[in-house]
């Protein structure tokens, strides 16, 4: 039987004062990877915002998961391991789409 690939997607923030911000790999259930370096802020990708300073999610996890590159240009959205949530003021640029093993 053919195992189904894992896909993760990885959004990468704007660059600022020529650094490039850490990108962040989410998986197929919202959860943010690579929590060694994270440690639960953000743990989970909640939704895409049009405004840094929102909170109504224009963008659900859902729709983004469906149709990736409409994040580019949006704020995302987190849940941190305390169930609080945060808006990035930092908007996507570049989303890559990663089908492992």
């Amino acid at each position: 039987m053919k195992k189904k690939k894992e896909i993760t997607i990885k959004i990468q923030p704007k660059q600022i004062d020529k650094e490039l911000p850490y990108p962040y790999f989410i998986d197929s259930k919202s959860k943010v990877g690579r929590q060694d370096f994270w440690k639960g802020k953000p743990l989970k990708l909640i939704a895409f915002d049009k405004n840094p300073n929102g909170r109504i999610g224009t963008l659900p996890f859902s729709a983004f998961w469906k149709n990736p590159k409409k994040a580019i240009g949006m704020y995302p959205v987190f849940e941190h391991k305390n169930k609080e949530w945060y808006t990035s003021i930092i908007p996507i640029t570049h989303i890559s789409i990663y089908k492992g093993e």
